[in-house]
Protein backbone atom coordinates (compact mmCIF):
# COMPACT_ATOMS: atom_id res chain seq x y z
CA UNK A 1 0.00 0.00 0.00
CA UNK A 2 1.38 3.43 -0.43
CA UNK A 3 -0.19 7.15 0.08
CA UNK A 4 -2.25 8.98 -2.41
CA UNK A 5 -0.57 12.03 -2.86
CA UNK A 6 -4.27 13.79 -3.62
CA UNK A 7 -5.95 12.52 -0.67
CA UNK A 8 -3.78 10.55 1.73
CA UNK A 9 -5.18 7.61 1.69
CA UNK A 10 -3.87 3.77 0.85
CA UNK A 11 -4.35 2.80 -2.47
CA UNK A 12 -3.21 -0.45 -4.00
CA UNK A 13 -0.13 -0.97 -5.48
CA UNK A 14 0.23 -3.30 -7.72
CA UNK A 15 2.81 -3.98 -11.05
CA UNK A 16 4.65 -1.49 -12.08
CA UNK A 17 3.27 1.32 -9.39
CA UNK A 18 -0.34 0.06 -10.83
CA UNK A 19 0.02 0.38 -13.93
CA UNK A 20 -1.58 -3.49 -14.62
CA UNK A 21 -3.11 -3.30 -17.91
CA UNK A 22 0.20 -1.63 -19.74
CA UNK A 23 1.90 -5.09 -18.50
CA UNK A 24 -0.89 -7.16 -20.04
CA UNK A 25 -1.00 -5.59 -23.23
CA UNK A 26 2.83 -5.64 -23.49
CA UNK A 27 2.46 -9.25 -22.78
CA UNK A 28 -0.44 -9.51 -25.54
CA UNK A 29 1.25 -7.37 -27.99
CA UNK A 30 4.41 -9.01 -28.01
CA UNK A 31 3.05 -12.38 -28.17
CA UNK A 32 0.82 -11.33 -30.91
CA UNK A 33 3.81 -10.39 -33.12
CA UNK A 34 5.37 -13.58 -32.47
CA UNK A 35 1.94 -16.26 -32.74
CA UNK A 36 2.12 -14.11 -36.33
CA UNK A 37 5.87 -14.56 -37.69
CA UNK A 38 5.10 -18.10 -36.61
CA UNK A 39 1.82 -18.82 -38.40
CA UNK A 40 3.15 -17.20 -41.84
CA UNK A 41 7.13 -18.22 -41.62
CA UNK A 42 6.71 -21.43 -39.86
CA UNK A 43 3.32 -22.88 -40.73
CA UNK A 44 2.48 -21.28 -43.90
CA UNK A 45 5.66 -21.43 -45.47
CA UNK A 46 7.13 -25.03 -43.68
CA UNK A 47 10.53 -23.17 -42.39
CA UNK A 48 10.45 -23.24 -38.90
CA UNK A 49 13.87 -23.08 -39.04
CA UNK A 50 14.12 -19.82 -40.81
CA UNK A 51 11.74 -18.17 -37.81
CA UNK A 52 14.57 -19.63 -35.19
CA UNK A 53 17.12 -18.07 -37.25
CA UNK A 54 15.09 -14.77 -37.52
CA UNK A 55 14.30 -14.56 -33.65
CA UNK A 56 17.78 -11.75 -33.26
CA UNK A 57 15.58 -9.63 -35.38
CA UNK A 58 12.27 -10.29 -35.16
CA UNK A 59 12.52 -10.21 -30.96
CA UNK A 60 13.52 -7.15 -30.69
CA UNK A 61 11.44 -5.78 -33.01
CA UNK A 62 8.20 -7.29 -30.96
CA UNK A 63 9.67 -5.81 -27.89
CA UNK A 64 9.98 -2.51 -29.49
CA UNK A 65 6.61 -2.24 -30.52
CA UNK A 66 5.00 -3.46 -27.86
CA UNK A 67 6.71 -1.34 -25.10
CA UNK A 68 5.72 1.34 -27.39
CA UNK A 69 2.04 -0.09 -27.45
CA UNK A 70 2.67 -0.17 -23.41
CA UNK A 71 3.75 2.78 -22.80
CA UNK A 72 0.86 4.66 -24.88
CA UNK A 73 -1.80 3.24 -22.70
CA UNK A 74 0.12 4.69 -19.96
CA UNK A 75 0.53 8.00 -21.87
CA UNK A 76 -3.26 8.03 -22.68
CA UNK A 77 -5.06 7.08 -19.66
CA UNK A 78 -7.14 9.84 -17.86
CA UNK A 79 -5.89 10.78 -15.04
CA UNK A 80 -7.43 9.81 -11.55
CA UNK A 81 -9.94 11.63 -9.64
CA UNK A 82 -10.16 12.30 -6.10
CA UNK A 83 -13.67 10.61 -5.03
CA UNK A 84 -15.77 11.86 -2.71
CA UNK A 85 -17.68 10.65 0.15
CA UNK A 86 -20.91 9.06 -1.40
CA UNK A 87 -24.47 11.35 0.06
CA UNK A 88 -25.77 8.99 2.47
CA UNK A 89 -23.97 5.65 3.46
CA UNK A 90 -25.16 2.42 3.32
CA UNK A 91 -27.22 2.05 6.44
CA UNK A 92 -30.40 -1.02 6.79
CA UNK A 93 -32.43 1.89 8.34
CA UNK A 94 -31.79 4.01 5.42
CA UNK A 95 -32.81 1.77 2.64
CA UNK A 96 -35.66 0.75 4.54
CA UNK A 97 -36.95 3.89 4.40
CA UNK A 98 -36.11 4.35 0.40
CA UNK A 99 -37.77 1.10 -0.93
CA UNK A 100 -40.66 1.49 1.71
CA UNK A 101 -40.26 -1.70 3.64
CA UNK A 102 -42.06 -2.31 6.59
CA UNK A 103 -39.92 -2.14 9.99
CA UNK A 104 -38.89 -5.49 12.26
CA UNK A 105 -38.44 -4.76 15.91
CA UNK A 106 -34.82 -5.66 16.96
CA UNK A 107 -34.09 -7.59 19.42
CA UNK A 108 -33.89 -4.54 22.47
CA UNK A 109 -37.40 -3.49 21.04
CA UNK A 110 -39.73 -6.45 21.72
CA UNK A 111 -40.78 -5.35 25.47
CA UNK A 112 -44.20 -3.97 25.40
CA UNK A 113 -43.29 -0.39 24.98
CA UNK A 114 -41.83 -1.24 22.11
CA UNK A 115 -44.90 -3.86 20.69
CA UNK A 116 -47.07 -1.16 20.56
CA UNK A 117 -44.85 1.27 18.54
CA UNK A 118 -44.31 -0.84 16.31
CA UNK A 119 -47.93 -1.98 16.32
CA UNK A 120 -49.16 1.71 15.48
CA UNK A 121 -46.26 1.64 12.73
CA UNK A 122 -48.07 -1.11 11.12
CA UNK A 123 -51.45 0.04 11.58
CA UNK A 124 -50.54 3.40 9.77
CA UNK A 125 -49.32 1.88 7.06
CA UNK A 126 -52.41 0.07 5.83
Amino acid sequence: MAVDPNGGQDVPMGVLGGHRQPVLIWLSVLSEIEGLAFIAVGVMLHRADLFIDAQTALLPAAVLVATATAIATIWRRPRASVVEQPAEELMPVNLASRIGAVPVPARNEQSDEGRARWRRALDTDR
